[in-house]
């Protein structure tokens, strides 16, 4: 008696299931749900502290020095440190998935993707990007559905406000909020799944592996 049907599947990562949407991009989503959704709350909650914080330096600099000689640099400051906290968040979700995905590409069970960080920031960061383009477009023949756009972004984009409201692009300023995201996607999780440490201390389990 052949014992083939009794040998359990080893079931890979870059196999083909019946049970997954056959949509690629509705399967990526299903499959990296976890990661898009906490970078989305990220995003949202840094965002708000972006303008919450960018407010109180006004404030700050406005009650020491005046508001008409009040100095741009304490808003800067604040949006600086949204914008690293913001940036640092987003580095540990995707090290950490890139640290997990790390096993399986040592197994076989996975297929590197070097471009994964950036294909889950644009999962999370589709509503930001589709109303930037509409801004864009709108701006030359409406400038009122524009100017609501450009109030919304300010809110979605609340870390980068410091930035957004001193440079001299005007609303193209807005494309500045689209580049520090996906470089980091990127770089975080090749550092994960390559073995670097960067930020982060040894694992421990990584540790006494070595140890043994």
């Amino acid at each position: 008696m052949s014992k083939e049907n009794d040998t359990e599947k080893i079931k890979f990562d870059f196999d083909q299931d019946e049970n997954q949407p056959k949509n690629p991009l509705i399967r990526f989503i299903k499959n990296n749900s976890k990661e898009i959704f906490t970078l989305i709350r990220n995003h949202i909650a840094i965002a708000v502290f972006g303008l919450i914080v960018v407010v109180a330096c006004d404030m700050l600099a406005a009650s020491i020095w005046g508001i008409d000689t009040a100095p741009v640099w304490p808003n800067h400051v604040g949006g600086g440190v949204a914008i690293l906290l913001y940036l640092g968040l987003m580095y540990v979700v995707m090290w950490e998935k890139g640290a997990k995905d790390r096993t399986k590409l040592e197994s076989g069970r996975l297929v590197r993707d070097n471009l994964y960080g950036l294909k889950v920031w644009l999962c999370a960061n589709s509503l930001i990007i589709l109303l930037t383009v509409l801004m864009l477009i709108f701006k030359p023949f409406w400038s009122d559905g524009s100017g609501v756009l450009d109030l919304i972004l300010r809110f979605l984009n609340g870390m980068y406000i410091s930035i957004m409201g001193s440079t001299p692009l005007g609303d193209w300023g807005h494309l500045i909020a689209l580049v520090p995201g996906p470089v980091v996607a990127i770089l975080s999780y090749i550092s994960g799944i390559s073995g670097q440490k960067c930020l982060f201390p040894e694992n421990k389990n990584d540790r006494n592996r070595n140890i043994r």
